[in-house]
């Protein structure tokens, strides 16, 4: 049986640039999961917390040294051809 049904079309190439955005948001949540976890089980030593909190500082520093600007989405709406 044929049935009319409405769809909704993307283009290739935004789907490639929503899915790597998506892989790379993914990539930074597991980054400040890791960070967290370091800080929800780390127990300093006695009189060592400043030691600790730069090793974490410096850890989420590095982190964010690697934290790339967003991916474009399309800025421009293209009428799909029939």
């Amino acid at each position: 049986m044929c049935k009319d049904q409405r769809v909704s079309l993307v283009y290739a190439d935004d789907y490639t640039t929503a899915v790597a955005h998506i892989e790379q948001q993914r990539s930074a949540a597991a980054a400040l999961r890791a960070i967290v976890r370091l800080l929800a089980t780390t127990t300093p030593r006695a009189g060592e917390w400043q030691a600790s909190y730069l090793a974490l500082q410096a850890t989420a520093r590095k982190l964010l040294a690697l934290d790339q600007p967003a991916l474009p989405v399309a800025a421009e709406h293209r009428p799909i051809k029939p």
